[in-house]
């Protein structure tokens, strides 16, 4: 007769795991603001808070969907080849330098895009 009783583990809840220094964002922060927020604490999201009041959450997908159904955002300079293409020593003007590492790579990375953000202001 087996006498050794297993007693479950306690359920685990939000609490065990969630953040508790909490980034938030205002809903009257600029986008680019937010991102920049986002990017510089290497978070995915936040809640958006109103006073006392969580009135939504932004997360990096809402930004992509907002820029990929927004006419006129910018997702790639219109002289740079599409994504997939390489740049050959063919494709350089006469006389220009062979592009750098960070060039020739593919331009619409995130860490690209991230950057091109910032330099849009």
């Amino acid at each position: 007769m087996n006498t050794s009783v297993k007693t479950a583990a306690p359920p685990r809840v939000v609490r065990d795991i969630m953040s508790q220094d909490v980034v938030t964002l205002s809903p009257e922060m600029s986008l680019r603001d937010a991102i920049e927020l986002l990017d510089q604490q290497q978070i995915g999201g936040a809640p958006v808070v109103a006073g006392d009041a969580v009135v939504g959450v932004m997360s990096a997908s809402d930004v992509l969907a907002f820029e990929t159904a927004t006419p006129g955002v910018p997702t790639a300079h219109p002289e740079q080849p599409e994504q997939g293409e390489l740049e050959t020593p063919e494709d350089w003007e006469e006389g220009a330098d062979a592009p750098s590492a960070y060039e020739a790579k593919d331009r619409r990375s995130p860490d690209v895009i991230f950057q091109h953000k910032k330099e849009l202001g």
